[in-house]
């Protein structure tokens, strides 16, 4: 474990969290983590994100104050990463996505990994761990009775490990040791499921 995580809080994301959620999804191509609920094709998200991106920014924002879009791990007054949680139902994008199409997936009463963002400077010190290990109190405050995650996999190769990009939706390995299980998809792309019990 880092020296530093002791340092480290995770708590839903509120209106009071909403300035440094956003400062901190700004460094990052004006995306703010809205892309599985975006309605147009990549070209039109690239626009979106290259011209529009406060338009992102503002939607996230709106959220904020509704209801929480995700956990935020704060390490001395600064946010250093984040994890959006969705329920699956609004991420057809998502689910309709490549190998995940032809799996059917579904659930009323579940949310799902949307995207995880950690400040670079913050990478490779364990706060993924704690911002998984902090996914059943978010869900059961939502009322959900599971959780799924998308982590891709990389390949077999001794040495070989996933770009950033793919970190997106989380590692794997840290899911698993966390409590996920695999339910489906390929060795590549698996789904893994969390089942929240009373």
């Amino acid at each position: 474990m880092s020296p530093e995580l002791h340092k480290l809080s995770v708590v839903s994301v509120g209106a009071s969290q909403a300035n440094l959620l956003l400062e901190l999804l700004g460094q990052e191509h004006g995306c703010f983590c809205r892309y599985w609920f975006f309605g147009g094709d990549k070209n039109a998200w690239f626009e979106q994100c290259s011209a529009r991106a406060e338009d992102n920014a503002a939607l996230l924002r709106a959220e904020c104050t509704e209801l929480s879009p995700g956990l935020i791990a704060l390490q001395n007054g600064v946010a250093v990463a984040w994890m959006r949680l969705a329920p699956l139902g609004a991420m057809s994008k998502l689910t309709n996505h490549g190998t995940y199409k032809r799996l059917a997936l579904a659930g009323d009463d579940t949310l799902a990994v949307a995207c995880i963002y950690v400040r670079e400077n913050a990478r490779n010190t364990g706060i993924l761990h704690a911002l998984v290990k902090a996914i059943p109190s978010f869900a059961k405050a939502a009322s959900a009775r599971a959780v799924l995650a998308f982590p891709a996999v990389p390949p077999s190769a001794e040495g070989t490990r996933l770009h950033d990009a793919a970190l997106m939706m989380g590692a794997h390995s840290t899911y698993l040791s966390h409590g996920f299980e695999r339910i489906s998809g390929d060795d590549a792309y698996p789904v893994l499921r969390l089942d929240l019990h009373a």
